[in-house]
C-alpha cells in the first residue's frame, strides 16, 4: 500500500512539475538581445534601444509587440523540455522566428530571466520579464 501510495505521489509531482514549466514561460518578456552564432565560432549580439515585448499566453497562444508596429500572434507549446513557437499568420517577424529552442532559465530561483537557444538556426534570444 506504500509503495502504491509513493508511486501516485511521484506521478502526480512528476505531472506538476511539467505543467509549471508552462506557467513559468506565461506572461511578457522584454527581448533586449540576440546572439547569433557563425561558423567560426564568433558570435554577434545585437542589444535592442527599444526592446521588443514577447507575450505568452495561458491558452498556448501570443504574441509580438515591438514598437507602434502590430502585435505578431503565435501560438507555442513546450515538448520534451523545448519551446516550439510557431507564427499564425504570414507576417515575417525577425523577433523570434518559428522553431523548436532549448530554454535555458537564468535564475532559477525567480525565473526572471530565460534564454531561448536554437542549435540549427544558431540563434539564442536572450528574455527577460
Amino acid at each position: 500500500m506504500k509503495l502504491q501510495f509513493i508511486f501516485g505521489y511521484f506521478i502526480i509531482a512528476f505531472l506538476s512539475c511539467h505543467k509549471n514549466n508552462d506557467n513559468i514561460i506565461v506572461g511578457e518578456w522584454s527581448n533586449c538581445q540576440t546572439t547569433t552564432f557563425q561558423n567560426n565560432g564568433e558570435e554577434t549580439t545585437i542589444s535592442y534601444n527599444v526592446c521588443p515585448i514577447i507575450v505568452f499566453v495561458n491558452d498556448h497562444s501570443g504574441y509580438i509587440k515591438r514598437g507602434s508596429i502590430h502585435a505578431v500572434p503565435f501560438t507555442w507549446r513546450i515538448d520534451e523540455g523545448k519551446l516550439i513557437i510557431k507564427h499564425t499568420d504570414s507576417t515575417n517577424d525577425d523577433i523570434i522566428d518559428d522553431g523548436s529552442y532549448q530554454i535555458i532559465f537564468g535564475n532559477k530561483k525567480s525565473y526572471h530571466e530565460i534564454n531561448l537557444l536554437n542549435s540549427i538556426k544558431k540563434v539564442k534570444y536572450s528574455l527577460s520579464k
